[in-house]
């Protein structure tokens, strides 16, 4: 019979089921369950920072790297150009970087081509890397990391502007001007040789009084033309706070005349402008505005012989107003002269040329190059660069001026001459095409004796004390050519008279006409024929030599009014102030109005401080639209005003020179070598 312990059995089952119910406790128990998985969170934050760390480094490496890199290229590409093998060369001074700075290793090995030197521009490439062992990447197979990078330094611009603005005034003659002359030249050639690969526009900017522009940039203009002497503009003092000239613009013409201060005795009726525009007496020399294309702006020239032409003909002459000169600088830069510069593609300019005695001997003409597809370039374009050099030899002067009380010097304001004034039309000059005077002549009758003996040879008279000849004068006709004579007459306000202006007479001492007998001349006025033959001849009017008086003449001859063709014209105050000067008209028709307006003591004269405002003003213009300025001041010294005037205009103190005509072309050379800016561009 077997026995079954049951007891024993029971405890058996009642182990199992408690074993399950414990397992089942465990797999439903969530006690711990945060802690396990920031366990696992952390131990992956910990594996993406370990890979930061090792990325950080990579990219300290390679911006290290690229800052050693940069600073070769740029060092390697200012080396100058020398086919010496023993002098160092751009890759020397490459490799010399890197290995004092401790990463020659990085280097890269030079290919051909990633190093250019010539003359002209220079262009340097190179590339680095580095191979960095990991920390922690490793851990994810990660070994190494490589720090790379890569740079390109270039010495040439597409488009580099310039503008030449350089002092002519009288203090500059002999070896002032000989210093610049050979300086400036020198600086074009440097820049023109410098620039492979890139266009180059000079201009070349000539100032003394004024700096008048040629006929093809002048005639690209809206200027208000009221005369066709010269060819000088005027501006107000706001003008000067643009660094342009609108071409759409109606800007005032400079009124043509000369001072005269009557002890001179300079400038005699029509002979304004007359005699050597280098003789400090002279009425040319004196003259507002000059006619002489020795002192005319010439605009974007790339041709080295042109320039150089140019620069051999200046000639020093008058007083001084640099802000004529840098107003007229900054507008050839200026992307308002587009137009300008457009026309000058068909349009020529007169290149003069000059013996070795700086005497104009003829002229060639030359237009802009085609090649310049926007000229000027915009001021946020990238690939053109602004210069403006501006050279100075001493302090701006007065400007004589007929006073404005009408305004019209600003374009904006209608013409009006309710305030009296020197100024628009109806002056007191008056040209009449009277007919020719009748000639006479005397005709032989007879020899007689006082004992009665009468003979009919005329010979008898020379030989014989005792022949006596009788003549009787015979009037023999008008002019033999038949044309009429062309006269002036000048009306005297405090005598109310007509004074015919007689060059042999002597100008003020003409025949006098009151109204009434004036107006009967007019009315007994030849039709006209078209014909002022001696005009010019007359009066020996100056400018006819340019070509000038004879456009005047067709201007009067176009434009006169009087009825029936009859021909008589009242010249505008522009018109007449061409053929006198203030002193002259006050001296003949006894009206000193102008004259007291037209001299160094008049409120009218614009003055030097106010001269320096307008330059400062139209430099700062220009330089807070990128132009980079330089300045000279040339045999001035340090702490002249006239310098500290100048060191205004510069871009910065370090832009400004202080020079002598000893180191002029050194000066010249600096600011060649600082123009040639180096550029990174990659």
């Amino acid at each position: 019979m077997r026995t079954i312990n049951l007891k024993s059995r029971c405890k058996k089952l009642a182990g199992v089921h408690t074993r399950l119910i414990a397992s089942k406790r465990f797999r439903h128990d969530e006690d711990g369950g945060a802690t396990l998985l920031t366990l696992y969170l952390l131990f992956i934050i910990l594996l993406i920072a370990s890979f930061g760390v090792d990325v950080m480094r990579q990219e300290m490496h390679r911006a290290k790297l690229q800052a050693n890199l940069d600073a070769a290229v740029l060092s390697a590409a200012t080396v100058p150009y020398d086919e010496d093998p023993d002098t160092p060369d751009a890759e020397d001074r490459l490799k010399d970087h890197f290995k004092k700075a401790g990463l020659e290793d990085a280097l890269h090995a030079i290919n051909e081509g990633d190093i250019v030197v010539t003359q002209a521009s220079a262009k340097v490439s190179a590339s680095a890397s580095e191979t960095l062992d990991t920390h922690l990447m490793r851990l994810t197979g990660v070994e190494t990391l490589s720090a790379a990078a890569a740079s390109t330094a270039r010495t040439s611009v597409q488009q580099l502007e310039i503008a030449l603005v350089l002092d002519v005034s009288g203090s500059m003659a002999g070896d002032r001007l000989d210093a610049l002359q050979d300086a400036a030249k020198d600086f074009v050639t440097q820049i023109l040789n410098n620039s492979e690969g890139g266009k180059v526009a000079f201009s070349i900017v000539p100032y003394s009084f004024n700096a008048p522009p040629p006929a093809a940039i002048y005639n690209a203009l809206s200027a208000n033309t009221t005369h066709h002497y010269t060819r000088c503009l005027s501006f107000d003092d706001g003008d000067f706070a643009d660094p342009y000239i609108d071409p759409d613009r109606d800007y005032a013409q400079t009124i043509y005349t000369s001072v005269d201060y009557g002890s001179w005795n300079n400038a005699d009726f029509g002979t304004v402008g007359n005699g050597d525009i280098e003789n400090g007496y002279s009425s040319a020399y004196n003259s507002s505005c000059y006619a002489d294309p020795r002192f005319e702006i010439l605009a974007y020239s790339s041709n080295e012989a042109d320039l150089h032409d140019k620069i051999d003909a200046l000639t020093a002459a008058g007083g001084t107003s640099s802000d004529m000169g840098v107003k007229w600088g900054a507008a050839l830069l200026d992307p308002k002269f587009q137009p300008v510069a457009t026309a000058l593609q068909a349009n020529t300019q007169d290149i003069p040329e000059v013996d070795n005695d700086g005497n104009l001997t003829t002229t060639h003409t030359m237009l802009v190059d085609s090649d310049f597809e926007t000229l000027p370039e915009s001021y946020s374009s990238p690939k053109a660069m602004k210069i403006m050099v501006v050279m100075g030899d001493g302090a701006n002067s007065n400007t004589y001026l007929l006073s404005d009380p009408n305004n019209l010097l600003d374009p904006d304001v209608p013409e009006s001459h309710a305030s009296s004034d020197y100024r628009g039309p109806n002056s007191n000059l008056y040209l009449l095409n009277e007919p020719a005077a009748a000639e006479t002549e005397m005709v032989f009758v007879r020899a007689t004796t006082p004992w009665g003996h009468v003979s009919y040879s005329e010979w008898l008279c020379g030989a014989y004390w005792y022949w006596t000849c009788e003549y009787n004068e015979v009037e023999v006709g008008a002019d033999m050519t038949g044309q009429p004579e062309p006269s002036f007459y000048l009306y005297s306000p405090s005598s109310h008279e007509y004074i015919k202006l007689d060059p042999d007479q002597g100008f003020s001492d003409g025949d006098r006409y009151s109204t009434s007998e004036f107006n009967a001349k007019i009315d007994e006025l030849t039709e006209y024929n078209g014909n002022l033959s001696n005009l010019s001849a007359g009066f020996n009017v100056a400018v006819d030599t340019i070509d000038l008086a004879e456009e005047t003449l067709d201007y009067v001859e176009e434009n006169f009014t009087q009825p029936e063709d009859k021909f008589y014209e009242r010249f505008s105050w522009e018109e007449a102030w061409g053929l006198m000067t203030p002193y002259e008209y006050g001296d003949i028709s006894g009206d000193w109005g102008a004259y007291n307006q037209y001299n160094s003591g008049s409120s009218s004269r614009l003055t030097p401080y106010e001269k320096n405002s307008r330059m400062e003003d139209v430099c700062n213009a220009a330089d807070n639209e990128g132009v980079t300025i330089y300045t000279i001041a040339f045999e001035l010294g340090e702490g002249d005003t006239a310098a500290e005037e100048l060191e205004k205009c510069a871009s910065t103190p370090a832009n400004h020179f202080i020079s002598t005509t000893l180191d002029i072309n050194q000066t010249f050379g600096a600011i060649a070598s600082n123009v040639m800016a180096l550029k990174l561009t990659q």
